[in-house]
């Protein structure tokens, strides 16, 4: 075989596993959505739904997207909970690509680290945002301003996420 042969098998093998590995990407963010409840507490899932990739994370983060995409950000997934009055909670769940990379992203805007979730899960919650991650992930839940009943739906709601979320965060 000719090395240019070669080169175009690797590189075509090469986008390929690239193209693989986003689709599971995608799926596994998928699957942990999918999970969600509809409802809850009276606050209904939206069916405006948006996933981000590198190319385009700064069309949701604008001025921030650099931070995500320096620790190997691979998919964002946003989902919102909207009440009767038009409320939000805001989900965005990052797929990090290693368990180093969310880590990274959760250390880097945390200022004390709290059990909110759980001993084994490290998150912060402050004034209606909650920030965590597990494995691979970055969660970020934003249920301002903050509420009793907004604070037990964010809690809820992690412990969702965090169950469908396979893996240690190491």
């Amino acid at each position: 075989m000719s090395n240019k042969v070669i080169i175009t098998l690797c590189i075509i093998f090469g986008l390929t596993g690239n193209m693989v590995l986003a689709n599971d990407s995608l799926d596994k963010l998928k699957s942990i959505v999918k999970i969600l409840p509809k409802e809850i507490q009276g606050w209904k899932l939206s069916d405006d739904r948006s996933i981000y990739s590198p190319e385009n994370l700064y069309e949701y983060i604008n001025g921030g997207a650099e931070l995500y995409i320096s620790y190997q950000f691979k998919h964002l997934q946003t989902l919102t909970y909207i009440d009767k009055d038009s409320n939000e909670i805001k989900i965005d769940l990052f797929d990090m690509g290693s368990s180093y990379n969310a880590y990274g992203i959760f250390v880097h805007g945390r200022e004390e680290v709290d059990n909110f979730i759980s001993p084994d899960i490290e998150s912060e919650y402050a004034s209606g945002l909650l920030t965590f991650w597990k494995a691979k992930y970055y969660v970020s839940i934003l249920a301002y301003p903050e509420t009793k009943e907004k604070k037990s739906i964010v809690k809820t709601l992690a412990g969702s996420i965090t169950e469908q979320i396979q893996g240690k965060s190491e």
